[in-house]
């Protein structure tokens, strides 16, 4: 099958799924706060549907790494941006990145008028789209105008440091995307134990998720690998958590008895959780996923 007859099929079966949708362009990859705010902005202008490429790594050749939302926990991050949505759970749709990236910007968006039949377009001020990134938010504007398309720019989303900064004048023009919330930055914040500059990029408390089966597990703790890890984990470090038995509830829609208050330690590689007072539940021996909701990191 040609690529051209391919991309058609693929295109025709999505058509049903985003007929009608108002698009949001991105990676999406954390999913932070950033993201939110194109997702709050679709859903004001229709069905809210993040439009990002699947296979980019791959083409591309970058490094390999865990997300850092973990695949099995989207659609619960997507129920918590329903509340700021309109009640509108916002949908996930991929494209494949290796039949799109030789589209130029007019050819993307024309799919995306006339192919795929949505609505209306949005993206960040810094976005950059077609083949080897030679649009920016301007075309989008203008591009979408011509196909009849909605649209709507967002400016970038500032952490609140960076906002103080901005207010007093003492951030320089230069390194404003210094201060613009990202993944990148979400990963950073991560990868150096800062839990409480992670929570306000995200929005939310950053879950980590374990896969326990075939491993250590008793009523006072769970020992695993690192490599046991379905998303990014913090830096070694001793770590205050909320503790959940299985995947794709939220702390406020548990019932408290499925929620406990423990402790994650990573140290070489090795990764314990335990709890903060008394013993797991019987429940747990058996259970395939814990979800591990980060506080903060304990200073030891």
């Amino acid at each position: 099958m040609g690529l051209e007859r391919s991309l058609l099929l693929d295109l025709k079966r999505g058509a049903w799924q985003l007929a009608g949708s108002v698009v949001a362009l991105g990676k999406f990859d954390a999913l932070h706060i950033g993201h939110r705010a194109l997702a709050i902005q679709a859903s004001r202008m229709g069905p809210p549907v993040l439009l990002s490429f699947s296979g980019m790594a791959e083409v591309l050749q970058w490094e390999k790494r865990l997300p850092v939302v973990a695949s099995c926990d989207r659609k619960r991050v997507m129920k918590l941006w329903s509340l700021l949505c309109g009640g509108k759970t916002p949908q996930e749709y991929h494209l494949e990145f290796a039949k799109i990236r030789q589209l130029s910007p007019y050819a993307f968006v024309e799919r995306l008028a006339k192919e795929l039949m949505v609505k209306g377009v949005v993206a960040g001020a810094n976005y950059r789209f077609g083949f080897k990134a030679a649009g920016d938010a301007s075309d989008l504007v203008q591009l979408c105008g011509k196909f009849g398309l909605q649209v709507h720019i967002v400016n970038p989303v500032m952490d609140e440091e960076s906002k103080l900064q901005e207010e007093s004048k003492e951030l320089e023009t230069d390194s404003r995307e210094m201060g613009q919330v990202s993944s990148t930055r979400v990963r950073k914040s991560l990868a150096t134990g800062d839990i409480k500059h992670a929570t306000e990029l995200l929005g939310r408390e950053h879950r980590l998720i374990l896969l326990i089966e075939g491993s250590d597990v008793n009523s006072q703790v769970v020992h695993v690998q690192t490599s046991n890890a379905l998303n990014q984990f913090p830096t070694d470090g001793l770590y205050r958590a909320r503790l959940c038995l299985g995947v794709g509830i939220s702390y406020e829609e548990a019932n408290v008895t499925n929620w406990m208050s423990g402790l994650l330690k990573i140290e070489d590689k090795h990764v314990l959780v335990s709890p903060e007072n008394g013993c797991f539940p019987t429940g747990l021996i058996g259970k395939s996923l814990v979800c591990i909701d980060l506080q903060s990191r304990i200073s030891v």
